[in-house]
């Protein structure tokens, strides 16, 4: 499980950060060109980062 992560487009970094403060709708189509949902993890303690479903903006 990752505690820090780095997206980055065209070579350059446009967010950085813990992915429960990073992970939004807006870094998800700005980063990857994806729509998606963000929700947080659907299994508390299992994972503390949020998960992305794609298509489903």
């Amino acid at each position: 499980m990752a505690n820090f992560l780095i997206a980055m487009r065209d070579g350059r970094i446009i967010v950085q950060g813990e992915p429960s403060s990073m992970m939004t709708e807006q870094m998800m189509r700005t980063a990857f060109g994806v729509d998606a949902h963000i929700v947080a993890d659907p299994i508390p303690g299992l994972c503390a980062s949020p998960l992305a479903a794609p298509g489903y903006a």
